[in-house]
Parts: structure tokens; sequence; C-alpha cells
């Protein structure tokens, strides 16, 4: 059972041992595939990260066309304020940034407005309340602000004047005056010339923009035509990644056979070597096996020598057999013998239980007598000493009527062979610890020989 056991655990263990070398092959193959998933992924980041990097250049390049782009949008914005001779807009053009809308501009003076709109708002609250307190100063300070107002308007129109006429304190003659508007037609037309000759140099400059635009449009063009030939070709470097690796997960697949094809070869070699080894020992075990056929032929030729000697001392005990057979008779007779003999026995002690029977009788009616005369005894005072003398006799009887052995049981059972009485369990404690023996005088007994001994 032990052997049978240590079998199965060992075919348990061996299954075990298999599953897991499938979960470990299994375990290989997963990770040969994470592996190869990782190498593509690496290689499909690189690609993302160059042609990321061509997109920043290009938006790069983009963002600088679109500075050069706003700033020429501030000087036309300047020009077309200047040609309609509006300086507060040239002014918020120059301070501002060149993608300030015309709503931020109305937004300023707006602002402008109000906070003028809420000064004159305290001024008349301050008039008014000085209308209340004193209305001679009010008045006053009214005329005081309407002179300044005139002031203020004559002094521009004569900016306005002295800008055209110049600034001499003297009225100015018609003499002077003509040769004046000369020089100012002649400004005019310098003037005149000088925008003519702007506007061309603007108009060449416009040409020069324009070609440049054609030419960034062109270079544009071309980078993204680069850009679109570069994704392209990291579309194709990223195939060839995916085939590199690919093939590289096909040679590490052919290099993992190879080396389980050498792991094979080397434990064939191993079995080869372990093979001729065994070869070599079953040699020598054969070498060794036919030294023991010639000892054990040797060995037979003694056994067959002793075999003789064995029959022939065969024969002497089938005579002594025959010799036994007849002692054996002898034995049978003498048996039938005792029997005939036990047979007599048997009926010597059915005359000895009669007799005890009858001595049993005897007893019981002694016992009777003894118990009447007791009582009687008790009765009469005179009779004690008698009585005192046939208690001893009592006792002596009971004394004789207990067993011998425990002293404390009555004799209630007999054995027949040598008829001595004893209790009960005297005797059984013999036969179960196979005392057989009569503790009187020592003769064997069965637990056939053992009987009840009945008083009646």
């Amino acid at each position: 059972m032990g052997r049978v056991a240590s079998n199965q655990s060992i075919q348990e263990l061996k299954t075990m041992l298999s599953k897991r070398e499938v979960d470990n092959a299994r375990l290989r193959d997963q990770r040969e595939q994470l592996n190869a998933e990782v190498l593509e992924r690496k290689q499909k980041e690189s690609v993302k990260y160059a042609s990321m990097q061509e997109c920043k250049t290009l938006a790069e390049s983009r963002s600088e066309r679109i500075i050069v782009l706003e700033s020429e949008l501030k000087r036309l914005k300047s020009r077309l304020a200047a040609e309609a001779r509006d300086e507060d807009l040239m002014k918020f053009i120059f301070a501002h940034e060149a993608n300030a809308t015309s709503s931020d501009y109305i937004n300023t003076f707006k602002n402008r407005a109000s906070t003028a709109e809420k000064k004159v708002v305290a001024l008349e609250q301050s008039l008014v309340s000085l209308e209340h307190d004193h209305p001679d100063v009010s008045k006053c300070k009214k005329t005081e602000a309407e002179t300044r107002q005139r002031l203020a308007e004559a002094m521009a129109e004569l900016e306005k004047y002295q800008s055209i006429f110049g600034g001499s304190p003297l009225p100015p003659d018609l003499s002077r005056v003509t040769e004046q508007l000369k020089l100012k037609d002649e400004e005019l037309q310098q003037l005149r010339l000088v925008k003519e000759q702007q506007s061309q140099a603007e108009a060449s400059l416009y040409v020069e923009l324009e070609k440049l635009s054609t030419s960034w449009e062109a270079l544009d063009r071309q980078v993204k035509s680069k850009i679109f030939d570069l994704s392209q070709l990291e579309e194709r470097l990223s195939k060839s990644g995916l085939e590199k690796a690919k093939s590289e997960n096909k040679f590490f697949a052919a290099m993992r056979d190879k080396e389980a094809v050498d792991v094979e070869r080397k434990n064939l070699s191993r079995n080869l070597e372990k093979q001729a080894k065994l070869l070599e020992r079953l040699h020598e075990s054969e070498r060794s096996l036919r030294d023991q056929v010639t000892d054990l032929e040797k060995e037979i030729m003694s056994f067959r020598k002793a075999c003789a000697l064995l029959k022939r001392e065969n024969q002497k005990l089938l005579m002594d057999v025959d010799e036994a057979k007849i002692q054996a008779e002898h034995v049978q007779k003498e048996k039938e013998a005792m029997r005939a003999s036990t047979s007599q026995r048997e009926v010597q002690i059915q005359a000895a239980f009669a007799r005890l029977r009858a001595t049993e009788d005897d007893l019981v009616r002694a016992r009777k007598g003894v118990e009447q005369q007791a009582q009687e005894w008790k009765k009469t005072p005179a009779g004690t000493s008698q009585n005192k003398m046939d208690g001893g006799e009592v006792q002596s009887l009971k004394e004789l009527l207990r067993c011998s052995i425990c002293k404390t049981n009555f004799r209630n059972t007999i054995i027949t062979k040598c008829m001595h009485t004893f209790c009960k369990h005297c005797v059984e404690a013999r036969i179960t610890t196979r005392q057989r023996k009569c503790p009187a005088c020592n003769i064997l007994f069965s637990q056939s020989d053992v009987q009840t001994l009945w008083f009646q």
C-alpha cells in the first residue's frame, strides 16, 4: 500500500511539473510578445516625435510670418489715419499693438468722455452750491469760464493761421502774403512730388512684398511637401521598424529554437553517455552473473549430493514413521483402556455425588435442628453455656462450609475429577488464569470437570 501511495504521489508531482512547464512556456511566449509590442511602440513614438519637431518648426515660421503681417497692418492703419488727418487715431495706433481694433479706440474715447462728463457734473454742482451761497462769485466764475473757452478757441485759430502765415506779430501786407502763398504752393508741389515718389516706392515695395509673399508661399508649399514627404518617410520607417521588430522576433524565436535544440542535443548526449555507462554496468553485471551461474552450478551439484543424502535419510524416516504408527496403535489401545477406566471413574463419581447429596441432606437437617435448638436455648436462660458451646460448633461448621481458598464464599462448585469443593469465583479464576490444577491435590482438570454443588 505504501509503495502504491508513493507511486501515486510521484505521478501527481510529475503532472504538476508538466503543468508548470506548460505555464512557464506560455508566460515566456507572452513576455516575448509584450517585448515585441514595446519595441514597436517605441519605434512609433520616436517617429511621432520627429514629425512633431518638424511641425513645431513650421509653426514657428508661420508665427514669424504672422508677426510681420501684424507690423505691416499697423503701418497701413497709421497711413490711413494720416490720410484721414486723424492725429488722435494715429497716436492711438502707435501707442497700441497692431491687433488693436476700432472698438478699442472707441472705448478709450468713451472713457475720456465719461471722465470729462464726471468732471463737468462735479463743477456744475460746485457752481450750483456757489449760486446758493455766493451768487456774485458764481457769476464771476461763469464769466471767467466763458472767457477761458473763447480764449482757447481763439488760440486754436491763431495757431492754425500761424501755421499757414508764419509767426510775425505785425499785420501782413499783400506782397508778403503772395510770396508766402507762392512758397506754400512750391512746398505743396514738392510735397506732392514726394508723395508721388513715396507712392511709387510703396508700389515697388508692395511688388517686392508680393514677390516675397509668393516666394514665401512657394517655400511654404515646399516645406509642406517636405513635411508630407517626411511623414511618408516616417511611415516607411515605422513600417521598416515594425518589419525589423518582427524579423528580430523571428530571429529571437529561431535562436530560442536553436537553444532548445542545443539543450535537447546536450540532453541526448548525456543520455547516450548514461546509456553507455549503463551498458558497461550491464556487461559487468553479465560477467558477475556468469560467475554466479558457475557458482550456482557448483552449488546445484552439492545440492544434488545433499538430496541423495536426504533421500536416504527420508527412507530411514519412513521406517521410523512405521514404527511410530505401531507405537500410535499401542497408544490408541492404552487410550481405550483409559476411557474404560474413566467410565468406571465416572460411575464412582456419580456414587460420590449420591453420597454428597446424602451428606448435604444431613447437613441441611442438622442446620435446621441446630437453628431450632439455638432458638430454644435463647429462650431459656439456663442454657447460656450450652448455647456458647453450640455456637462454637456452628462456627466450626460454617468454617467447614466456606471455601478453603478465599475463606469468604461458601462452597458451591465441585471438581468431579477429584471431588474437592470450592467457591465458583475461585474455580473460574483458576480457569481464566489457566492454573487448571486442584488447589487441594494438584490434579489437572478441565472446564468440563467443573460442576455446581447443590445443598437440598
